[in-house]
């Protein structure tokens, strides 16, 4: 199991066959060679992984969609996850070398998310930046297509200047 967050806000069950199939990361922390991965798949002792420094949402969305279970806020037509949880997720699917593994599900996100985008009255206040991030989660998530629409929706429909967007990249100079 996985203990994210420090302190621990969150404690996931996963399985580490599926873990170590789809990441090389995963591999390496379940393998022998650290001492995570000594004794994993003893009946007797479930063991506990710690993730202090990711967020646990992002942790936890990444582990539902590895093993194939649905992430409501990601799929359901009548919400949609917010930029920033989109962008944990892909930053913490890259630091776990899960993105290809999560091709489709990444695809989806996004094209889901652009769709709705494309009423940019929903996004009036926060358009730009929420673009931003999502162009940002695209290049992570390897995802070219959505790249290319966010950036051609940023390029014609953004009032933001460039140095704020500098800004969100960079942090204040």
């Amino acid at each position: 199991s996985f203990e994210v967050g420090e302190p621990a806000t969150l404690r996931l069950r996963v399985s580490s066959t599926v873990l170590k199939f789809v990441s090389s990361v995963f591999a390496a922390l379940l393998g022998p060679r650290f001492l995570e991965g000594q004794d994993v798949g003893a009946a007797a002792q479930l063991k506990e992984i710690k993730l202090p420094n990711d967020a646990a949402e992002a942790i936890s969305d990444l582990c539902h969609l590895l093993h194939n279970k649905p992430v409501p806020d990601f799929v359901n037509p009548s919400s949609t996850p917010t930029t920033e949880r989109i962008l944990a997720f892909a930053k913490v699917a890259k630091k776990y070398v899960c993105v290809e593994a999560l091709h489709l599900q990444a695809q989806a996100l996004l094209f889901n998310w652009l769709y709705k985008a494309s009423d940019i009255s929903l996004f009036q206040r926060t358009w730009s930046e929420d673009m931003y991030k999502i162009i940002i989660a695209s290049y992570l998530l390897d995802q070219q297509e959505s790249f290319k629409k966010a950036t051609k929706m940023m390029a014609l429909g953004s009032d933001c200047p460039f140095s704020r967007l500098v800004q969100l990249a960079y942090g204040p100079s």
